[in-house]
């Protein structure tokens, strides 16, 4: 089920980012040039919990994906992860 979408605009290229509730539940899809282009899946990844937000940092060109768990997950669009923030709640 899909549970998380945000797309962004970079110059001619088009970002889709998708979260869903399980599985591979982080999808990053790119196309460029007009609507007829197919999109091109950059990555997925499978991370615990569900993805309930996804945010673009367009000027880094990276994206945050924050899950039910209690953690969020920022990658860059090749999918190498740059940050893991994990928090606790008391």
């Amino acid at each position: 089920r899909l549970t998380a979408f945000a797309a962004v605009v970079l110059g001619e290229e088009r970002y889709v980012a998708l979260g869903a509730n399980r599985g591979r539940n982080l999808h990053l899809y790119r196309t460029c040039g007009g609507s007829d282009k197919v999109p091109v899946k950059m990555f997925e990844k499978k991370l615990g919990g569900e993805i309930h937000k996804i945010e673009f940092d367009a000027d880094k060109r990276l994206l945050k994906a924050h899950s039910t768990e209690n953690f969020s997950v920022t990658y860059d669009f090749d999918g190498k992860r740059i940050a893991l923030d994990v928090w606790k709640y008391e």
